[in-house]
């Protein structure tokens, strides 16, 4: 299995458009969140399954960050701070436009935010299955226009499932049995 201790020597592939660097394993790499962001013409970061650290530096500056960004799939890497979803929104905040966006299998705790979303208007397929999850599922994510998946399954989500997110019909929903709202 390849490891890698620095990301750095991504940041000189600055016309780097697409890459898949699944189970390379980055876990003693604490800047690859840093590096991703200010490559400006990436399109596609494929980084499944790679151990991948989950603090996101107070130092973080989104200045030259890409808005190109299309593809963004971090499946499998046990990212279990839900400072993650903080970090995709910010991004998407500064203009990405992301179309796939998958998170599942991380083990992200809590809520998903209710600002969660907010600036996703472009996307299209989202999963954040095999989470920890839990709380209502917030009516903002009906705010994702174009989404035309979504899977929530295999977390603890609980309460009615949001009437926003049926602007979103014709799409596919995946969601666990939701735990019904303590009374």
């Amino acid at each position: 299995c390849l490891s890698v201790t620095s990301s750095k020597w991504l940041s000189r592939l600055t016309m780097l458009r697409d890459i898949d660097l699944s189970r390379v394993h980055f876990n003693l790499d604490t800047d690859w969140m840093q590096v991703v962001t200010n490559l400006p013409f990436l399109r596609s970061l494929t980084m499944d399954a790679c151990s991948l650290s989950t603090s996101i530096p107070s130092s973080l500056v989104y200045t030259n960050s890409s808005t190109t960004l299309r593809v963004l799939s971090l499946r499998g890497n046990g990212l279990n701070d839900s400072s993650i979803l903080d970090w995709v929104s910010n991004l998407t905040r500064i203009g990405t436009s992301l179309e796939y966006l998958d998170l599942s299998y991380n083990g992200i705790p809590g809520p998903i935010l209710g600002t969660f979303g907010n600036y996703m208007h472009s996307l299209l397929h989202l999963d954040l299955s095999g989470n920890e999850l839990q709380g209502p599922i917030p009516s903002a994510l009906g705010n994702m226009h174009s989404l035309s998946s979504l899977d929530l399954s295999s977390n603890k989500l609980r309460g009615p499932i949001p009437t926003t997110l049926g602007i979103c019909i014709p799409f596919h929903v995946s969601i666990s049995p939701i735990m019904p709202s303590k009374v």
